[in-house]
């Protein structure tokens, strides 16, 4: 029997990872060219999808913002809900895809929903590929203005391997998947390399760069049938930095400093609506407001971003949590199956608690939490 995890995942096609041939600098046009690109295997044909976390990841990436906002919150959870009416999973292939209506939307509506998705994409992405943490680029570098990537990724020095910082640009569009690959190598190239020799929080190096896009494969109303999307990396790993910069490494557990892991929490709270640090009331979780309704294939769902108690106790007394290594988010039912917790490794939830009567799983009654680990 088809476990309800299963029924409620999907593939995406890994449709191409490159990396830059002879990059280099031109000082009078002041931009960065390559002669081609290099093929890179990924190990990887497709990208695994849980299309409720997909959603989750889109509330997760959707706010930036300097001040607590709740309203920009709840912007977020309307933009994955929007997405959610035209995203599906295919019957017959599995692969995740889009309905033809999509193609009736205004074009500038279309723009702004694709880059919503590419951003929910990369965030999985870097989850499959073990990264724990993740930050916007401009809550790690003082304040300038110039183009930039979207994210700070990072994870710690794990089997005798040095930490990582990833800067990561997003972009999603309508097209075609040679557009996606396009997009993702031009944003490597003018948001990302630019960018490298930039310290992120005065003292951590990046080491590595990717553009990445994902594509909608233009899907036609005339014909009524979905397209199937498909992503593209493009980027590398950049050279160490001189020996009078010192590449830091993330403060352990049970510590906060100056880090990307310190910003993926106040970014967190901000994103709630709430000052860093703020304590749980009695024995409950840290809980925003409602964001919004999304409608899935389970039903109407009420959406809220959470800290949880145990987190949010320990950051209030000035400890970082430890992360949770996962391939990709956790789901687990709770309060006899009326919400859904989508948890990511930084131990940050997105809850969809549902609305009106229905049974939320229709198959594999006995299971309620469905989780992914490395080998």
């Amino acid at each position: 029997m088809t476990s309800w995890a299963q029924q409620h995942a999907a593939t995406i096609d890994f449709s191409s990872k490159t990396e830059p041939a002879n990059l280099t600098y031109d000082p009078v046009k002041k931009i960065y060219t390559v002669t081609g690109w290099n093929a890179v295997a990924t190990g990887k044909p497709a990208v695994k999808v849980d299309l409720l976390a997909f959603y989750a990841g889109i509330i997760r990436t959707s706010a930036a913002t300097s001040t607590p906002s709740p309203a920009l919150s709840k912007a977020t959870g309307a933009l994955a809900g929007a997405l959610a009416r035209f995203i599906s999973i295919s019957a017959t292939t599995g692969h995740l895809e889009v309905s033809a209506d999509y193609a009736l939307l205004k074009d500038f509506v279309r723009t702004g929903l694709t880059g919503v998705a590419g951003a929910g994409m990369a965030y999985l992405h870097m989850i499959e590929e073990g990264y724990t943490w993740f930050a916007h680029y401009e809550d790690c570098v003082p304040p300038r203005k110039e183009k930039r990537p979207d994210f700070v990724f990072s994870k710690p020095s794990l089997a005798g391997k040095a930490a990582e910082y990833v800067l990561v640009e997003t972009k999603g569009t309508q097209d075609v998947t040679q557009v996606a690959i396009d997009r993702a190598q031009a944003a490597f190239l003018k948001q990302v390399v630019p960018r490298s020799d930039r310290q992120l929080l005065g003292m951590y190096s990046p080491t590595h760069g990717y553009g990445m896009a994902t594509a909608f494969n233009s899907p036609k109303p005339s014909t009524g049938v979905a397209s199937e999307v498909d992503f593209a990396v493009a980027g590398q790993a950049f050279p160490a930095p001189a020996a009078t910069t010192p590449v830091v490494a993330p403060p352990p557990a049970g510590t906060q400093g100056p880090s990307v892991q310190l910003a993926n929490y106040q970014a967190l709270y901000r994103a709630i609506g709430l000052p860093f640090g703020q304590l749980p009331v009695g024995l409950r979780d840290v809980v925003s407001g409602n964001l919004g309704e999304i409608d899935t294939p389970l039903g109407l769902f009420d959406l809220r971003l959470v800290i949880p108690r145990a987190v949010a106790t320990q950051l209030a007394s000035g400890r970082l949590p430890e992360p949770e290594r996962m391939e990709r988010p956790d789901l687990e039912w709770r309060d006899n199956d009326t919400k859904l917790d989508v948890r990511f490794p930084d131990l940050s939830v997105v809850r969809m608690t549902r609305k009106g009567n229905g049974t939320p799983r229709q198959t594999d009654p006995g299971r309620r939490v469905y989780r992914s680990r490395p080998d």
